[in-house]
């Protein structure tokens, strides 16, 4: 949705100058002088709901926010309005402003489905995402040619068990210091 906000955000601009330069174009259809006045206000009225359309497009393109489409809306259904009481019989005009209408449509429809269709996907924290990694780490391939230890039995060798298990062995703990003096008194008493 944001690129899609963007795209239409950039390309309402030039429509917005674009409509003021056909109003003025327009011109040498129109004979009366009341007539013409409500065919500009009509066209400056469109131009600047796209205009300011277009900034609040391009303004809030990353937002959560449903007042953002709301403006947007209500902006280009107030072009809409005008155009179609103020300039019947310009079709040009009645071109902008439906498709302006539909495009506030498009956008509230686009932003209603998002929040009732689409779940929200929550950001993992880090003792989370370390958990999940764990979970699904990938092991390894069993080696075919290397000695499985755990899958056969300990055979005893002489030797060679015994210097294995003294490595395997957790070190004696260290004497605490009542220990210690209770060592060095005795050897003071013989």
């Amino acid at each position: 949705m944001r690129a899609a906000k963007i795209f239409v955000g950039i390309l309402q601009l030039p429509i917005a100058i674009l409509i003021v330069f056909q109003t003025y174009s327009a011109w040498s259809q129109i004979v009366t002088t009341d007539h013409i006045q409500k065919i500009i206000y009509a066209a400056f009225i469109i131009g600047v709901a796209y205009l300011i359309a277009g900034t609040v497009n391009l303004l809030t393109n990353d937002s959560k926010s449903f007042i953002p489409e709301i403006i947007y809306f209500v902006l280009l259904l107030i072009g809409w309005f005008f155009a179609r009481n103020d300039a019947k019989n310009f079709n040009f005009l009645n071109f902008w402003a439906w498709l302006g209408f539909f495009l506030g449509l498009i956008f509230i429809a686009w932003h209603i489905a998002k929040i009732t269709f689409l779940p929200e996907k929550k950001p993992a924290s880090k003792t989370n995402a370390r958990r999940t990694q764990q979970r699904h780490a990938v092991q390894p391939a069993p080696d075919h040619n290397s000695y499985n230890t755990a899958a056969y039995p300990q055979q005893t060798l002489g030797n060679v068990q015994q210097s294995r298990s003294s490595r395997t062995q957790a070190p004696a703990p260290l004497p605490s210091r009542s220990q210690m003096r209770a060592k060095k008194n005795k050897r003071g008493r013989k």
